[in-house]
């Protein structure tokens, strides 16, 4: 009874953290990824130099994607678009006059 409980709990927490990804969300992971590989790859270089400046590379990569995450997020690119109705309204134009 105990392991039901447990793994809908677990279950549940997991949709909780599931929503719909926005453009930044993507971003942001994009540049993750692309700054974890960079890691990676800075652990084999065989000087320290060399690791130094993939560790390097990987940290500014970590910043770009912070900055176009920040970016994407002011502008609200990716949230949900609003209907035609919704538009045609702000800008006072009626739905039947838009063709004028």
């Amino acid at each position: 009874m105990r392991m039901i409980a447990l793994s809908s709990c677990l279950v549940a927490l997991a949709l909780v953290g599931c929503g719909p990804r926005t453009a930044a969300d993507k971003v942001g992971g994009y540049f993750d990824n692309k700054a974890d590989a960079m890691d990676a790859l800075a652990e084999q270089q065989p000087t320290p130099l060399a690791k130094q400046i993939y560790h390097n590379r990987a940290k500014a990569l970590r910043e770009e994607g912070r900055d176009r995450e920040k970016g994407l997020r002011a502008s609200n690119v990716g949230s949900e678009v609003p209907r035609m109705s919704n538009v045609e309204a702000n800008l006072g134009v009626a739905e039947g006059n838009a063709a004028q």
